[in-house]
């Protein structure tokens, strides 16, 4: 389902106006880390309407990280979280467009 962003976002269209919004939408964010900090700005971004994303993170859910990971849960323990994010900020906002890379830390 494509949604209408503007629609969902017009509280702040009071703010940026429609050209300020679609430039947001337009913004390509590269995020290295997608844990503690990460995860929440990866969510406040999407929900704000930054759709451009592209995720870099090594590591694989555990249960000791999940108190920082905002964007999955104990059935994501194991996964990547990097495809965990992607697939949780999609489905917050299908009009998302965002490449995860689980990078190797050397």
């Amino acid at each position: 389902m494509i949604i209408n962003n503007f629609e969902r976002l017009n509280r702040q269209l009071f703010i940026l106006g429609r050209k300020g919004q679609e430039i947001i939408s337009k913004v390509k964010i590269a995020l290295v880390g997608v844990s503690g900090n990460g995860s929440p700005f990866l969510l406040f971004g999407v929900l704000a309407g930054f759709l451009d994303w592209i995720l870099i993170d090594p590591d694989v859910l555990e249960i000791r990280n999940l108190n920082r990971f905002v964007l999955g849960g104990l059935k994501d323990i194991g996964r990547s979280k990097v495809e965990t994010a992607r697939e949780k900020i999609i489905q917050i906002d299908p009009n998302v467009r965002c490449v995860a890379i689980q990078a190797v830390s050397s």
